[in-house]
């Protein structure tokens, strides 16, 4: 059944569901004109606290007052006043609550919580806490409980009245369940009040005595709402009476035996209750200051004198939580006709003026007092309706099938048809329905909980007609009652159900005289009589017909434990199920059992989803690569043979391409014959394939920050460009094998065989963890990845071949690397075993620029020179390499002169100077060849202003934080003097007095794109 449900969580306080009415209609207050005036009270003095409990009862009161002064306590109830004196002062306290925080004497302690029930609706019924509810919601799609703790349906308010339960007892707060710790002394008198500072409750505590009374001062009945127990817009406010009523076979003759004859159509049959509820005002009036009436009749049209509907007896159970539910029929109620519908006129279409039966019933309840003003209280009037349920209609099944296994609601078993009276060969009728239910020759069977009465339609003239999924009679509060006789019928020359107990059958109870063997494989026919009105009247009959079996058999699951765990390995596993338990399981030796299972026996294996929770058959798969084997099966001989000879135990044979994951084994065996207790026997055992796992140590050496660093190769024989480049051999950066240069692998479990394992590396393409390539400034840049490649923009980034990582001198590649490194994340160490891959290491490679910028010239400029002052480029601009400071290329090189005993600058293929590539952002000077004015505004200093117009360096400032660039008036000149390269300082700024710095941005070309930096350089003052 498809269940549409709409939840709504009342996040309130002390959830109480008290009461529900249609927004539409207003609850109206009925009271007899003449309302007796109150009585005169009796005042009783009582001489403790037990005694003042005694004399006041466990009721509501009206109040609760205290007189210090006096130490007198007054109680006034509906019966009386009681006072009692406590002979000494006791301290009073204030308890409230609002908005769920706790006071005590205006003193907050805090936010207090409650469990709050869950509000649903399922196929169009309310339900508290799973609890269904007398309420039908229809086709309403929208139930909430807004802030103002008020029920919606479809954002129309309800008169779902919502409040705390609370008390004090023993010093402590009671909502419900939950208590909270007030921290009063022994001796107190507590005022428990609303959130509208209305005392509702009081607790007095006295040494070892206590008294508690619940103050509410209206004690009577003011006025009754109606509950809609349908809520549909078309429908609204109409309590519907069920009524069985006769169809069309009745209309004459009758068609079956249970049908009535020359009725008119729909006449009455059997009458069920419809509940009515009511939510009493106001909230917590006892039940037994007030008695019911009965209920109140009008008409819009008066046709002649008639009672109201039948009313159940209301007692105590009836009324809880302020609310009244009543149980009332149609039996007695003459409810208008106008012979064109069911019952009575639409409450949708208008009256014709020349119809004088166009009336619409209604009712209204009513309440009288009897503790207070004795008033007598009538509630709305509700329209009142038949709901008609036609006699064709109603159903006899069975609650279980034919093996007597349970169903569920909406899959009963129904009974077949009685034949029509005017049937001429009821044998044949009889002998063609369905054995319904196996029924055991030596134990029989009691039908009584088996049978179950249902429908599947119902009827109104409202326009509402409701289909059903058989829904139980019990439902329509009818209370179906059965008999049971034989149905004799002959089939095989011998009737087929003489030899049922009749006497037995009359309770409900289908036995066997067990001399009268030849029963067994016969099919009797009983026939199964409703009625609902206690037996006077046969409401159904159906047809039930049985199967007798010597044995009943029944479907048997057998669950054992003899398959093993086992962790996945290069080597294949066999292993066993001991098949004794299962013959001792079924108290047969082996013989017996293959006597009766052989020839049917099959397997399944599953495998557990763990996206779905369910299990999965994977047996076609399995067994088209052999990987899992239960030898003898293909034959079904895997149960053949003696106690003495073979196949004592089953063989399971698995392949090592077995993948991880929770499996389970079905073995099959379906009996010969009918004398085997169990038709189908399925023995079930689970075991589980784990991975194992798997992981290699690191080689310190080459890693930084738990990152792989990877650089060119240092130099090796010609310090040509061609020898620099990124190569690498991935399994260096692990702790090797000396005899093969792999990668360690640590296994878990240790004493496994994993000498198939295979090991390379790979960029990740896992979608949840893909390789991403990062630059130095942390951008993350848009690369296409596989297991080997890695691409931006058409142009390849780097690939592993034979475990090596190389990297291309692209111009995407230079491009990352002139950020000073790049990251190549989520690189994986992969194992791969026979049935999958395992990864041993999940890591990321920096890959870092091989060239760094040295950050200090060696050499400082010298102030207040009349032509500047000049310093050779190789004192200003130096650069080493990603072994350390002491592999240094100076600047220039011509790419052949070594310019340092390893020949680095041509090794590196560092870029000679010249207009085109330039170490230094300059404006060529115009008129001059090789002179080249570098931009003030791109070289930061750590000069600040002094506030007369001077500039002072500050010695603590850092280039990070310095925001000061040189000033106009002074000049870097980058010019060639003779074969070398000058960097010239000029300045026609005032003369300094101490020295100050400045940094110079770089950026110099070399094979894998630019090695970009800045330097320091130092100006000293004249004398210095």
């Amino acid at each position: 059944m498809n269940k549409k449900r709409n939840f709504a969580k009342m996040a309130l306080l002390g959830v109480l569901l008290c009461g529900l009415a249609s927004p539409t209609f207003v609850g109206c207050k009925d009271y007899d004109d003449d309302i007796e005036n109150l009585e005169t009270k009796v005042e009783e003095i009582a001489n403790s606290l037990k005694d003042l409990q005694a004399k006041v009862g466990d009721g509501i009161v009206k109040s609760v007052t205290y007189d210090e002064a006096t130490g007198r306590l007054t109680v006034v109830s509906t019966s009386g006043t009681v006072t009692y004196s406590t002979h000494q002062t006791i301290p009073t306290y204030s308890v409230e609550l609002r908005n769920n925080e706790l006071f005590v004497n205006n003193e907050s302690k805090g936010k207090v919580s409650i469990d709050v029930p869950k509000v649903e609706v399922i196929d169009g019924k309310l339900y508290i806490d799973e609890i269904a509810q007398d309420l039908n919601i229809g086709t309403s799609t929208k139930v909430e409980v807004k802030d103002d703790g008020i029920l919606y349906i479809d954002d129309e308010p309800t008169n779902l009245i919502v409040r705390p339960e609370v008390k004090v007892e023993g010093g402590k707060l009671w909502i419900g369940t939950q208590s909270y710790d007030l921290g009063l002394p022994n001796d107190a008198i507590a005022f428990v009040k609303n959130d509208k500072g209305v005392i509702t409750g009081v607790t007095i505590t006295l040494g070892d005595e206590s008294a508690s009374f619940k103050v509410q001062e209206a004690t009577y009945v003011t006025s009754l709402t109606y509950i809609p127990t349908n809520y549909d817009p078309v429908v609204d406010n109409v309590a519907f009476l069920p009524v069985v009523v006769t169809d069309g076979d009745s209309e004459e003759a009758r068609v079956y035996e249970y049908n009535l004859a020359n009725k008119k159509l729909w006449s009455n049959m059997a009458y069920g209750w419809v509940k009515m509820q009511y939510h009493v005002n106001p909230d917590g009036v006892p039940f037994e200051n007030f008695e019911v009436v009965g209920l109140k009749r009008q008409d819009v049209t008066v046709l002649s004198r008639a009672v109201t509907p039948t009313l159940d007896e209301v007692t105590e159970k009836d009324y809880v939580q302020g609310i009244l539910t009543i149980r009332a029929n149609a039996q007695d109620f003459a409810i208008a006709n106008n012979t064109d519908g069911y019952d009575d006129p639409s409450v949708e279409n208008p009256r014709e003026e020349d119809d004088a039966l166009a009336t619409v019933n209604q009712v209204a309840l009513q309440l009288k007092n009897t503790k207070e003003n004795n008033g007598i209280v009538t509630s709305d009037y509700v329209s009142v309706k038949r709901m008609v349920l036609l006699q064709e209609n109603i159903l006899i099944g069975l609650n279980k099938d034919a093996d007597q296994k349970k169903l569920v609601r909406g899959e009963f078993n129904d009974l077949a048809q009685l034949y029509k009276m005017a049937e001429v060969d009821k044998d044949a009728y009889v002998a063609n329905i369905p054995v319904h239910l196996n029924v055991q020759f030596q134990s029989g069977i009691d039908l009584k909980p088996l049978i179950e009465g249902y429908t599947n339609f119902t009827y109104t003239n409202t326009g509402v007609d409701l289909k059903f999924n058989q829904e139980l009679l019990t439902t329509f509060g009818f209370e179906p009652t059965y008999t049971y006789t034989v149905e004799s019928y002959d089939l095989a020359e011998v009737d087929q159900t003489k030899y049922i107990d009749s006497e037995s059958l009359k309770n409900g109870v289908i036995k066997f005289d067990q001399a009268n063997t030849a029963a067994i494989g016969r099919n009797p026919v009983i026939r199964v009589n409703m009625s609902l009105d206690g037996g006077k009247t046969i409401i159904m009959t159906k047809l039930l017909k049985i199967n007798v079996l010597k044995e009943l058999q029944t479907d048997e699951t057998f669950i054992i434990d003899d398959l093993e765990n086992f962790t996945a390995s290069c080597k294949n596993i066999e292993q066993y199920i001991d098949f004794d338990q299962i013959f001792n399981h079924c108290l047969y030796s082996k013989d017996q059992f293959v006597e009766a299972y052989r020839g049917n026996d099959k397997w399944s294996l599953f495998k557990f989803n763990e996206k779905t929770s369910k299990w999965d058959n994977i047996t076609t798969l399995v067994d088209a690569d052999n990987s899992f084997v239960v030898l003898g099966a293909e034959d079904h001989s895997t149960i053949l043979g003696t106690a003495l000879d073979r196949n004592n135990r089953a063989t399971i044979q698995m392949a090592n391409t077995m993948k991880e994951g929770r499996y389970k084994l079905q073995l099959y065996f379906e009996a010969n014959n009918t004398s085997v207790v169990y038709k189908t026997l399925t023995v079930e055992d689970e075991f589980i394939i784990s991975q194992p796992t798997v992981y290699a140590n690191i080689n310190r050496t080459y890693w930084i920050n738990n990152n792989a660093q990877f650089n060119v190769q240092a130099p090796n024989t010609g310090y040509t460009p061609d020898e620099c480049i990124f190569d690498k051999n991935l399994n260096e950066f692990f702790v090797t094998d000396a005899s093969n240069g792999k990668a360690v692998l640590n296994y878990t479990p240790e004493r496994a065989d994993y000498t198939c394992a295979t090991a390379k590396f790979i960029f990740s393409t896992d979608a949840s963890d893909k390789a991403t390539v990062v630059d130095g400034n942390g951008k993350k840049a848009t690369v296409i990845v596989t297991n080997d490649q890695i691409t931006k923009g058409g142009e390849v980034i780097a690939t592993i071949v034979d475990d090596r990582i190389v990297l291309t001198p692209s111009l995407a590649t230079q491009e990352l690397l002139n950020t000073g490194k790049f990251t190549i994340n989520n690189v994986y160490l992969v194992v791969t075993l026979p049935n999958g891959e395992l990864i041993a290491k999940d890591f990321n490679i920096d890959i870092v620029r091989p060239l760094n910028i040295n950050p200090l010239a060696s050499k400082a400029f010298t102030d207040a020179q009349d032509l500047g002052d000049e310093i050779d480029l190789d004192e200003i601009l130096s650069m080493y390499d990603w072994r350390g400071a002491s592999y240094v290329v100076t600047f220039p090189g011509d790419g052949v002169t070594p310019t340092t005993p390893e020949n680095l600058g041509k090794f590196y293929d560092v870029k000679n100077i010249s207009a085109d590539n330039l170490p230094f952002v300059t404006t060529p000077i115009e008129g001059a060849t090789n002179e080249y004015l570098l931009t003030n505004k791109e070289i930061l200093t750590n000069l600040a202003d002094d506030g007369q117009g001077n500039w002072v360096p500050n010695s603590s400032l850092t280039v990070d934080k310095a925001s000061v660039t040189l000033p106009v008036g002074t000049n870097l000149t980058l010019k060639k003097s003779g074969d070398k390269w000058v960097l010239n300082y000029k300045t026609n700024m005032g003369t300094i007095i101490s020295t100050y710095k400045m940094w110079i941005p770089v950026k110099v070309a070399y094979k894998w794109g630019f090695v970009i930096g800045q330097v320091e350089v130092e100006v000293n003052p004249v004398n210095n």
